[in-house]
């Protein structure tokens, strides 16, 4: 491991010492399952985003910005996040966000913090499916894209059987290329086949 990838990850080695569980988010998640997406800032889901700051806090990062360009990470209206740095790139920032608004996922002590792949999967559905801010919706079909183009397992026909009961029409949906998925008739139609579920 490089000396920039371990300092990237610094975060998580603080918040492990402390006791604090977290799970790698979006594109460090992205990555794990193959996606050959670039890692931008370093997004933590966390039980308390305000425990998992102080304790980063105390340990030298401090309140940042995301620069301009940033993709729209998170609902404002319902997601708690806080955004730190220990540095100047963007590599350095650390993103906490409560994992209360995603489905299935919980923040973990274990020596593994990344979200199996049916928990990620369905938690982008359930965000995109549950969200009313088209920007936050765009970069949950960008992540959900990623898993497609680059985790083979999408593919096979187990990886449904493995998906929540909400999820799985949605993926076959989505392997058939029949539907548009952004349009609204279809993501209210794909709410309404997930609330039947």
């Amino acid at each position: 491991m490089s000396a920039a990838h371990r300092r990237r990850l610094a975060p998580c080695d603080v918040l492990r010492a402390h006791s604090i569980p977290y799970t790698h988010w979006y594109e460090d998640a992205l990555t794990h399952y193959g996606s050959k997406t670039v890692l931008f800032a370093l997004y933590l889901l966390v039980n308390s985003v305000d425990a998992a700051a102080t304790c980063l806090r105390s340990a030298g990062w401090a309140a940042a910005e995301l620069p301009e360009y940033s993709l729209h990470y998170y609902e404002s209206s319902v997601d708690e996040q806080v955004v730190l740095s220990k540095g100047e790139k963007v590599e350095d920032i650390v993103v906490l966000i409560s994992a209360h608004r995603w489905p299935g996922v919980s923040p973990t002590l274990d020596d593994d913090h990344f979200p199996t792949l049916p928990q990620l999967y369905n938690a982008l559905v359930q965000r995109f499916l549950d969200s009313d801010d088209d920007h936050f919706r765009g970069y949950m079909l960008v992540q959900i894209s990623y898993l497609y183009q680059d985790t083979p397992e999408l593919a096979t026909p187990s990886f449904t059987d493995v998906l929540p009961v909400e999820a799985q029409q949605f993926h076959v949906d989505w392997l058939s290329e029949i539907l548009m998925m952004p349009a609204p008739e279809t993501r209210q139609h794909e709410r309404d086949i997930r609330d039947r579920a």
